[in-house]
């Protein structure tokens, strides 16, 4: 069992990888045999008596947590669907894998979100040495945020990029916060298209834009971690915070 639910979940962490990468968008289909067989599996444990009901529940925070994330609008539903299908198929850390005291799922959670601040911290770091001057046309209370999360790029590179989404409108004079998940980032490029045939603007414009982060990617680094680190870093850095 121990080796099926590992087998299961990388599986199905490669596959949604595949599309988040290439596409951004995820069949939620894709997600049901692995839930499915995953429900079995944790019942079936539970029957047995070899998880308890706390268990369970400490495994279930981590999609919860993106659930309500989702509902807000922060992040899409895959993200959730991701995380439900690890807490389930894998609840508990596999004995294979030696002794973890917090959740699979939390933890991936957790290290995705560790790379996704690593993230940021290189584009700040880009964003200081390279776009100072830059920075200076965002609006002050937007400044940290683009700091952290965006890049000025130039007209032509955005035509030949597919995830980086307009956080600056130039043609308005407007700056905004974030985007619409449900925003196609192809509409983007061609209103960029006719502004530059409309000679709205120059191929080397700088436009603040914010890449489209694959964060089921992201789950499937946390998972590799996990299985080579367990919980171990995690816990690490939460005794040095205490």
């Amino acid at each position: 069992m121990d080796i099926s639910s590992i087998i299961l979940t990388l599986m199905v962490l490669i596959v949604a990888t595949y599309y988040d990468l290439k596409f951004r968008e995820i069949n939620p289909w894709l997600w049901v045999p692995f839930i499915a067989f995953g429900t079995v599996f944790t019942v079936y444990k539970l029957l047995l008596g070899v998880l308890d009901v706390i268990i369970i529940m400490f495994s279930l925070i981590a999609p919860l947590t993106t659930l309500l994330l989702t509902y807000v609008g922060l992040i899409g539903g895959a993200d959730f669907l991701a995380l439900l299908s690890i807490a389930l198929l894998m609840p508990k850390c596999p004995d294979i894998l030696g002794f973890s005291l917090l959740p699979p799922s939390l933890v991936i959670l957790a290290y995705s979100v560790f790379i996704m601040v690593g993230i940021s911290l290189g584009i700040a770091i880009i964003n200081i040495l390279l776009y100072r001057n830059e920075l200076k046309r965002v609006p002050r209370r937007l400044r940290i945020l683009y700091l952290f999360t965006a890049l000025p790029l130039r007209v032509n590179t955005i035509l030949n990029t597919k995830f980086w989404f307009l956080l600056e409108i130039p043609w308005e004079n407007k700056f905004r916060a974030t985007f619409d998940i449900n925003e196609d980032p192809s509409k983007h490029r061609e209103v960029l298209s006719k502004k530059l045939n409309e000679r709205a603007i120059e191929d080397v414009t700088r436009i603040w834009s914010t890449w489209g982060i694959p964060h089921i990617a992201l789950y499937f680094l946390g998972f590799l971690i996990f299985l080579a680190l367990k919980d171990n870093i995690l816990l690490r850095i939460i005794t040095t915070i205490i």
